[in-house]
């Protein structure tokens, strides 16, 4: 009797065990439920939004370029392959967010939770390697203008976003191994995050080799961008000045609206890097509402690109309007300022 009894006493203390570290209590799940209704409504409300934002926002950037003859330039396909990277976020990835977040927990399997996972991942190292290629398109374009003509052409350049996306596939891929990446949805964020702790080799690799370079590269080459053309600005004498004052202005708009998407991904996606590595040394340290709050942050970055051409580029914003009411795009569209 004694020892059926202790081995009965025994199962709970095992159960509570392995719930505590797959942070799944089921009584704890109930009672969040329960005690924060109105949170994961909130919750709920702003996934909707930003799902929203990032669907309509993307398919408008890449139907504008589509249908505005002089954005259909090199820049033009690299700023579609951004769109379409970020598209994939929100149609592929926030709509099980928004889900979930309307029921107040992850509902999905783990198998969903590592695609799900792995297509945001995907989506966010395929952003900061189009933006290095942009970066490097506009770098040659401003210090090499004779050979970037001759040989940056449209072929060119989808070779370059078809490299792009295979090369950073084949780099990400490992994630969905459980030997190396492992995804888990995190309690109260609604998000599929990979686990950097399962295999550190990988991490540090990824990080050091390919994420930090990139990361590092994109703002000091656009920083050197920025202030070229200041220092082009000034050099320029009264002649040129007046003879070329709309092209000088074009040049300098294009290169402010590549600096804001750069220093906009920058801002976006910082503060949840240094959470997650506050997380890969101590993971009770940071709160879930931080969290989710950093998390977010980062995905509305997804939608914000196509706000920043609104704001800064009256073509684009003319070309909002064309494709809203379509209409066939004029012939005075196209000796205005380009879009980069």
């Amino acid at each position: 009797m004694s020892t059926t009894t202790g081995f009965i006493d025994l199962i709970p203390g095992v159960m509570l065990d392995m719930n505590l570290t797959n942070e799944t209590l089921h009584g704890d799940e109930e009672e969040d439920y329960e005690e924060e209704r109105y949170k994961f409504i909130l919750k709920s409300c702003f996934i909707f939004g930003i799902m929203m934002f990032t669907i309509i926002g993307n398919v408008l950037s890449i139907a504008v370029i589509l249908r505005t003859k002089v954005l259909k330039t090199p820049s033009g396909n690299f700023i579609i392959s951004l769109a379409a990277a970020d598209l994939m976020v929100g149609a592929c990835v926030v709509p099980f967010s928004f889900i979930s977040a309307s029921q107040g927990k992850w509902i999905f399997s783990n198998q969903v939770c590592t695609a799900v996972g792995f297509l945001q991942f995907y989506s966010t190292t395929l952003s900061i390697s189009n933006l290095l290629v942009l970066t490097i398109d506009r770098w040659i374009s401003v210090t090499k203008p004779l050979k970037y003509t001759r040989l940056m052409t449209n072929r060119v350049s989808y070779v370059c976003i078809a490299f792009i996306w295979i090369a950073v596939l084949i780099i990400d891929i490992p994630m969905v191994f459980p030997s190396v990446g492992h995804f888990r949805d995190m309690r109260k964020v609604y998000i599929c995050s990979p686990q950097w702790r399962t295999n550190l080799a990988y991490t540090i690799v990824l990080i050091s080799v390919y994420l930090l370079p990139s990361f590092t590269m994109v703002l000091i080459l656009n920083l050197r961008l920025f202030c070229l053309s200041r220092k082009h600005r000034r050099s320029m004498n009264n002649i040129e000045r007046h003879t070329q004052s709309r092209k000088e202005k074009s040049s300098v708009k294009s290169k402010i609206v590549i600096f804001t998407i750069v220093l906009t991904f920058e801002i976006s996606w910082m503060p949840y890097f240094i959470v997650e590595i506050i997380r890969l040394v101590n993971p009770i340290v940071v709160d879930n509402d931080v969290t989710f709050i950093v998390s977010w942050i980062a995905v509305c970055n997804s939608f914000m690109n196509s706000v920043i051409y609104t704001c800064l580029n009256r073509k684009f914003r003319e070309g909002i309007r064309i494709v809203c009411r379509f209409q066939k795009q004029p012939d005075y569209i196209v000796n205005r300022e380009s879009l980069l």
